[in-house]
């Protein structure tokens, strides 16, 4: 038998018997994945990290420049009517 597997075939899937592959036959495809997805995830962030970075500032400031300028116009009308003092 050539190839890695038990019916002799070693590309990581059933053979014509529908044995399955061997535990090393995927322990191979599953290093190789990890491969080819590390280098996929890496040129991703070499490229977007900068934008990624940008978004998750704005998303911390932008809600506490909003609130900023609404409370302060309902903080001073509260100061103006005396409403302050109700309390």
């Amino acid at each position: 038998m050539e190839g890695g597997g038990v019916d002799g075939t070693d590309d990581g899937t059933a053979g014509a018997t529908g044995v399955p592959p061997t535990r090393a036959v995927l322990e191979r495809l599953m290093e190789r994945m990890r491969q080819e997805t590390g280098h996929v995830l890496g040129a991703f962030s070499d490229q977007y990290s900068s934008p990624f970075s940008l978004l998750g500032d704005l998303l911390i400031a932008v809600p506490g420049v909003i609130g900023v300028f609404w409370a302060a116009p309902l903080g001073t009308r509260e100061l103006e009517t005396g409403a302050h003092r109700l309390g």
